[in-house]
């Protein structure tokens, strides 16, 4: 299968890349919070994901293929390693080098268009805000749906070793609405993904799942969802 090179990528000083935390990455990622995290995200994307055709932007070692069920995936991500754990894992999965929002990347791409378009923990690495949702907004078919998730500025929990990509930016509420305004897609539907500070890891799946109380403004991270026009 086709792919590009990926563009240059410099972690800022002191951290390591995700091509050397690879083969550890998924064991990162057991404490309660992770569990709550993971089964709270798969809950909101299930109906959108399984039996059905995904592309996944930053995909990683491949969340969305371990967590749920789509019929056919693909996993965009511009690090090799981490995308051969994920092909480890499953290999009926198609893979694409490449970095998003770099030159040409959606040329690798097997499909012109998709009807889900997701990316789980990655939103803030993608690039530009504006030019990724003009992107997935052509890229998906009508009637498509986006479901990108990331981190609110409350902060990354989940970098708590010692893996950075850069650049890094959270993103407010206040700017993915204008992002989305700009590509001419709906607004947009939030649901936030975690509400406890990374200090309160010990706590059980019920805390954890008493937390979702807590008002949209007091979540970490959320998942935006766009439904596109038919």
């Amino acid at each position: 299968m086709a792919s590009i090179p990926p563009a240059p990528h410099s972690p800022r000083p002191g951290y390591c890349h995700y091509d050397d935390a690879a083969a550890s990455y998924d064991g990162h990622f057991t404490r309660p919070v992770d569990e709550w995290e993971d089964a709270r995200l798969a809950e909101l994307l299930r109906p959108v994901v399984d039996g059905r055709i995904v592309l996944d932007l930053g995909c990683g070692t491949g969340w969305v293929a371990d967590h749920l069920e789509p019929r056919d995936y693909t996993g965009v991500d511009c690090s090799g390693p981490m995308l051969a754990e994920l092909a480890s894992k499953h290999p009926a999965a198609r893979t694409v080098k490449a970095e998003v929002g770099a030159e040409a990347w959606v040329r690798a791409l097997p499909y012109r268009r998709y009807p889900v378009i997701t990316a789980t923990w990655s939103l803030e690495y993608l690039g530009d805000l504006d030019i990724l949702l003009s992107v997935c907004a052509r890229l998906c078919v009508p009637g498509g749906v986006l479901a990108l998730h990331g981190s609110l500025p409350r902060g990354h929990h989940r970098a708590h070793f010692s893996v950075r990509a850069a650049p890094y930016r959270p993103l407010s509420p206040r700017l993915v609405r204008r992002a989305s305004d700009r590509a001419l897609l709906p607004r947009p539907r939030a649901a936030g993904t975690g509400a406890l500070p990374d200090t309160w890891t010990r706590l059980g799946h019920r805390a954890w799942t008493a937390a979702l109380a807590a008002p949209a403004g007091r979540h970490y991270a959320a998942l935006w969802t766009w439904r596109l026009p038919s």
